[in-house]
């Protein structure tokens, strides 16, 4: 794999983005890289793979050197990353650009008296979760009482100290190998791993002194937009798992039903829902089992998450949203120094209707998002690779990002 290069439209260019990214899978590689890959080779543009996250794309027309994409992150977006994963630090950026932020506050692991008594301040209720995991991991949701924050808090806590599990991924992931490595491809393995370590050492030394934010709860739907310079790529609705009753089929059947529709799209396909009740934390809290038979139409919440991880759904909403959220989705990745481009979380009632002083927040901005808008469970898919690669094709390989 390491050191593979390719020019022009090969057999990769010439396969759908889903097809490219479960070939890719099957021989490690992530799908942010294999589709960056891929929309280089529709544009029949040269490539050469490092490593199962790392390519090199050669700029048409350039004698620049290759620009160098980690996942789907280009050159010099390290700065960023930093202030996208500290979640206090981006959300007081955030709130210094004129954007709606929630009220948080960020605590050290041994605070959950403070964190209680935070709460009681704020109102009830509030979300708990780390200020440096990613994908919806520790993150509790609408917690309306004392003992629902305290369990809140070690499930938070719980994911912030997963630091050591990643690391020893990363370890055996570089001993691992499907073939031959030559020199090239051995030192971009040792800088991977180098990098990677890094990143688990310093998230756990972050997590030991700030692990847990507490924010105020801020009813709405969660949308995520994703931007590139000054255009909105992509704006996805996340709902959290759900099934919708025929007045038939047990909610086990539904959820059953369900994931066989997930399975079939790339993406979605790792992130099923589970059939097991105690993981299930809202249809478990509403007094209903995996035995009821919801009525016809009737729309069943099965987490408190919306994730789509957690089970979630992603609608497409591109053509749905407000201007006005797109310019606020556009200043928010303005606003983190580093970023050119990443996904803006939104929370509102109503992404068509006009953002108001009150309607809205902006949740965080990350770096380097899911690539879920490429694979929505409903709607038109959003090339967000492609806009990518369009945006160093634009600004040439001295863009940031």
């Amino acid at each position: 794999m390491a050191g593979q290069r390719r020019r022009g439209r090969s057999a990769v260019g010439e396969l759908s983005a889903a097809e490219c990214v479960r070939g890719a899978a099957r021989s490690g590689i992530g799908a942010k890289s294999a589709l960056i890959e891929h929309a280089a080779m529709v544009r029949e543009m040269a490539t050469s793979r490092l490593s199962s996250m790392e390519v090199l794309i050669e700029l048409p027309g350039s004698a620049a050197p290759p620009v160098y994409f980690h996942h789907m992150n280009g050159p010099r977006s390290i700065g960023g990353r930093f202030y996208c994963d500290e979640k206090a630090v981006a959300r007081d950026i955030l709130g210094c650009a004129g954007l709606n932020v929630v009220t948080s506050q960020a605590f050290a692991p041994d605070e959950l008296r403070e964190g209680l008594q935070y709460a009681e301040r704020i109102g009830y209720p509030v979300v708990v979760k780390p200020t440096n995991a990613a994908r919806g991991a520790g993150v509790s949701a609408n917690v309306r009482s004392p003992n629902a924050l305290a369990t809140a808090w070690r499930h938070a806590r719980a994911a912030s100290s997963g630091w050591l599990d990643k690391a020893a991924t990363v370890a055996r992931s570089f001993f691992e190998t499907s073939g031959p490595i030559d020199a090239r491809g051995w030192m971009s393995r040792v800088a991977a791993f180098r990098d990677e370590i890094r990143e688990a050492s310093s998230t756990a030394w972050e997590s030991r002194w700030r692990p847990v934010l507490v924010e105020k709860h801020f009813e709405g739907n969660d949308f995520r937009a994703f931007v590139v310079g000054d255009n909105v790529v992509s704006v996805t609705q996340r709902k959290p798992a759900n099934v919708v009753g025929d007045g038939v089929a047990t909610v086990r059947e539904l959820i059953e039903r369900k994931n066989a529709i997930r399975a079939g799209n790339v993406y979605l396909c790792d992130h099923l829902i589970p059939v097991k009740l105690e993981l299930l934390d809202l249809l478990a809290g509403s007094g209903m089992t995996l035995s009821h038979i919801p009525a016809h139409g009737e729309t069943v919440v099965l987490r408190s998450a919306s994730n789509l991880s957690a089970g979630g759904d992603s609608i497409d909403f591109t053509e749905e949203a407000h201007p006005g959220f797109v310019d606020i989705a556009i200043r928010a990745v303005r606003a983190i120094p580093a970023v050119e481009y990443g996904g803006v979380d939104l929370i509102t009632p109503d992404i068509a209707a006009p953002p108001t002083a009150t309607n809205y927040i902006v949740s965080e901005v990350e770096y380097s998002p899911a690539v879920l808008a490429h694979f929505p469970l409903i709607g038109a898919p959003r090339d967000m690779a492609g806009a990518v690669l369009n945006h160093y094709l634009e600004h040439g390989a001295g863009a940031t990002g």
